[in-house]
C-alpha cells in the first residue's frame, strides 16, 4: 500500500489509517505518517496499543477500583429502584375509600318529601328527590329510623326491626331507593337502635310474662326495695329509670322513656338476634349504619348501686333531671367498645370483603376524649363517631366568633388519634338547626367552612338552602318541610 504524506496546516485533521483499495480485500498494514513541522518533514509509525498494553494499564489496581465502584452502584441504584417502587405500591392507597370522600346528607324522613299528602314525608319521597341529590354532590344519604314503631318517640321505640313502618311504605319502596342510589354511584346508610326496643316488641312481650321464659333475660329486670325502684338511676327524659310491671311483679330498666325498654346486652342472645338483624339489611343491600345512643349500651350489673350527685349540675330539679347524676354505672362502660369491635370485625367486615366497602359511625353525646375512644385502637371500631360536639359551634351565649370556630375544630383534631379521619356536622334531629342558631347571614358561611374542613362533612337536609327550624322538637308535633306539599 502506498504511502502518503499530508502538511498540517488548514486542511484539517490527518487520517490516522487507510482502508483497503480495491485488489487489497482483507489486507490491512500500518500507516506511515509524514508531518511537516517548519519546513522539515519527519516520518512516524503510528501502532496503537496491543492487546497486552490494554490488559497491562486494565489491571492496574485505580482502573480496577474505578471499574467495580460503577458496577457496584449500578447494582445498588437498580435494586433501590425496585425496592421504591413496591414500597410506595404497598403503602400508597390507588384511592380513599367511598366514605372518605363522601359529602354525607341526613335526611329525617317523617318531615322529609310528603307524596301522599298525610302530612308525613316517606319513602317515596326520598326516590322524588334523588336527582336533587345528585345535583348538589351528595355520595351518601343517612336515613334516620324508619323501623315498624308505636311512634312515641317516632321510630326510635322500634317494635319489630325486619319491618318498615307503614307510615314510610315498605320493604320494596325501600328496595326500589336503594337501586336508584347505586345506580347514582350513592350510598345508604341506615340508624341502628340496638340499646332498646318497644314495649309492643315480641321480645319484651313474652320476656314479662315470666321469669322462666326463653325472653327471660332479653331485658333488664330487677325485685324493687321495699316497693321502690332498685336504685336512683334516671332516665335522660328525666325521673326514675325504672317502671313496675304488674305481670312480671318486677322493675325494668329504661333509660330513655318507659315504652323504650332497655335491651341486655350481657345476653349472648340478645347479641346473636342483633347479628342477624344487622346481616338482614346489609343483605338488602344498605351501605352502613349509625348506631343510635351507644354509650347506653351497657351498665353495671350491680343494681344495689346508686348514681353520685353531680357536683357541677346547676339546674333547678335535682329529684328529677339527669344531669343532677353523675352517671358513672350507667354510661361508656369499657365493654361497650368490645360490642362495636365485635360488629366492626363481624358482619360489617364480612360483606365489605365480599362486596362493597361498609361503614359504621356512631352516636355518643358526651365529652371529646370519650367520644374520640370509638375510632378503637387500631381502627377495628367505627370508621369514625359523629362529631356531635361541633354542634355546639355557637358558644352559650347564642354567639359565633372566629376563635369559637377554632377552638371546636381545634379540639376534635387533637383528640382524634392519629392516623383517623375526621368529620363535622351544624345540625342533626335532635338541635335546632344552624340557621335558627346563626341567622341566615352566618348559614352560608357555617357551610363553606364545613365543605373546607378536613375529613367527611355531613348535612342535614335542608340546611343547604337555609331552612330554619320550628319551635316543635322531635319528641312532639313535627314540623312541616320544604320538601313536602305544604311548602
Amino acid at each position: 500500500m502506498e504511502n502518503k504524506a499530508y502538511e498540517v496546516g488548514e486542511q484539517g485533521d490527518i487520517p490516522m489509517k487507510e482502508f483497503p483499495q480495491d485488489g487489497d480485500e482483507g489486507q490491512y498494514t500500518d500507516t506511515t505518517v509524514d508531518i511537516i513541522d517548519d519546513g522539515k518533514q519527519i516520518q512516524e509509525d503510528y501502532i496503537g496499543l496491543t492487546r497486552e498494553e490494554l490488559m497491562e494499564y486494565a489491571n492496574k489496581p485505580g482502573w480496577q477500583v474505578a471499574r467495580w465502584s460503577i458496577v457496584i452502584l449500578l447494582i445498588v441504584g437498580w435494586f433501590a429502584i425496585i425496592a421504591g417502587a413496591i414500597y410506595i405500591m404497598v403503602t400508597t392507597p390507588t384511592c380513599l375509600p367511598w366514605w372518605q370522600t363522601a359529602v354525607f346528607y341526613q335526611v329525617y324522613p317523617r318531615s322529609f318529601k310528603d307524596t301522599d299528602d298525610n302530612g308525613i314525608g316517606d319513602i317515596a319521597g326520598i326516590e322524588e328527590k334523588m336527582d336533587y341529590f345528585e345535583d348538589i354532590g351528595i355520595n351518601a344519604v343517612w336515613i334516620n329510623s324508619m323501623y315498624k314503631s308505636p311512634q312515641v318517640d317516632h321510630g326510635y321505640d322500634v317494635s319489630d326491626y325486619y319491618e318498615l313502618d307503614p307510615l314510610f311504605g315498605d320493604i320494596n319502596d325501600l328496595e326500589v331507593v336503594l337501586l336508584s342510589m347505586k345506580q347514582r354511584g350513592m350510598r345508604v346508610i341506615l340508624d341502628f337502635i340496638p340499646n332498646h326496643s318497644s314495649e309492643h316488641h315480641a321480645w319484651f312481650n313474652e320476656s314479662r310474662k315470666s321469669k322462666d321464659n326463653e325472653y327471660k333475660s332479653h331485658y333488664i329486670w330487677v325485685d324493687g326495695v321495699k316497693g321502690t325502684p332498685p336504685n336512683n338511676w334516671r332516665s335522660v327524659w328525666g325521673g326514675s329509670a325504672w317502671t313496675y310491671d304488674e305481670a312480671r311483679g318486677q322493675y325494668y330498666l329504661h333509660q330513655f322513656l318507659k315504652e323504650q325498654p332497655d335491651l341486655n346486652w350481657r345476653n349472648d342472645d340478645v347479641k346473636k338476634e342483633f347479628d342477624r338483624i344487622l346481616d338482614f339489611w346489609l343483605k338488602k343491600g344498605v351501605d352502613g349504619f349509625r348506631v343510635s345512643a351507644v354509650q347506653h349500651l351497657l351498665e353495671t350489673d350491680d343494681y344495689s348501686q346508686d348514681e353520685p350527685a353531680n357536683p357541677d349540675y346547676t339546674g333547678t330539679d335535682p329529684d328529677n333531671d339527669y344531669d343532677a347524676l353523675y352517671h358513672n354505672y350507667t354510661k361508656e362502660y369499657a365493654e361497650v367498645h368490645d360490642i362495636v369491635r365485635g360488629w366492626r370485625n363481624g358482619e360489617m367486615d364480612y360483606y365489605s370483603t365480599t362486596g362493597a366497602y361498609r361503614f359504621l359511625t356512631v352516636e355518643a353525646y358526651d365529652d371529646i376524649d370519650v367520644v374520640t375512644s370509638y375510632y378503637g385502637d387500631n381502627g377495628e371500631e367505627t370508621n369514625f363517631p359523629h362529631n356531635l360536639n361541633f354542634l355546639d359551634i355557637v358558644d352559650t351565649d347564642g354567639r359565633i366568633t372566629g376563635f369559637r370556630v377554632k377552638e371546636m375544630i381545634d379540639s376534635w383534631m387533637i383528640n382524634m388519634p392519629d392516623g383517623k379521619h375526621p368529620n363535622f356536622l351544624l345540625s342533626n334531629h335532635d338541635k335546632p338547626r344552624i340557621a335558627s342558631r346563626v341567622g341566615q347571614n352566618y348559614t352560608r358561611a357555617c357551610h363553606m367552612l364545613l365543605l373546607t374542613l378536613p375529613g367527611s362533612p355531613t348535612i342535614y337536609y335542608g340546611d343547604e338552602i337555609g331552612m330554619e327550624r320550628s319551635e316543635e322538637r322531635r319528641v312532639g308535633k313535627e314540623c312541616r318541610s320544604r320538601w313536602s306539599p305544604y311548602h
